[in-house]
């Protein structure tokens, strides 16, 4: 199984316990650890959120309402779409 290192870019293949002692391969081949991205996850759930099938079914709904008319159903559909996502 291949592991990427982000921090080095380096791909690294695993096959259980090796007799080699951590130290040095950390040493060769940089930490292997999970960089931290706990900034900026607003947009890309909000892009999420968008994407969803049910969210843009709803919004197809809304714009069919708009093209036949019946208003206040669509500004309804719209708001209730804002709302609840």
């Amino acid at each position: 199984m291949a592991y990427l290192d982000r921090e080095c870019h380096r791909t690294f293949f695993r096959s259980g316990d090796s007799p080699i002692p951590r130290r040095p391969q950390r040493a060769k081949h940089c930490r292997n650890a999970i960089a931290d991205k706990s900034s900026g996850t607003f947009w890309p759930a909000v892009k999420g959120a968008v994407l969803e099938p049910m969210f843009l079914l709803l919004l197809a709904t809304s714009v069919i309402y708009f093209v036949l008319g019946e208003t206040s159903e669509a500004y309804f559909m719209a708001g209730t779409i804002v709302l609840v996502s």
